[in-house]
């Protein structure tokens, strides 16, 4: 008998596997990943792979702790040119209006 969770297991994290991402840690960095997917194709594959390795690359992880470091912290001269958003980064789109009584006899 074959362990079928195993096998689909192996399955959806080959891509996250070959771009050197950690299971535990894509979450985390905001890479979703389907269970339900497959990789049928080895050019798909490939395009996956690609797309992970660039955003790992363009990726910058802020220590929770600044003079505790961690494995997978970004390194002092990356934290040094990048910026890390504060306050409100999505302003509402939409600006507030007074509801007039025109708007109320609607």
């Amino acid at each position: 008998m074959v362990n079928q969770p195993a096998r689909k297991n192996r399955r959806r994290i080959g891509s996250q596997d070959r771009a050197g991402t950690p299971k535990k840690l894509a979450p985390k960095v905001g890479i979703s990943v389907d269970h339900r997917r497959r990789n049928s194709f080895l050019e798909g594959l490939l395009a996956n792979v690609q797309k992970l390795q660039t955003y790992n690359c363009k990726l910058v992880i802020f220590p929770r702790r600044p003079r505790k470091t961690k494995a997978g912290d970004s390194t002092p001269e990356e934290l040094a040119t990048a910026t890390q958003v504060q306050g409100s980064f999505m302003p509402p789109a939409v600006e507030l209006v007074k509801v007039a009584d025109e708007m109320k006899s609607f």
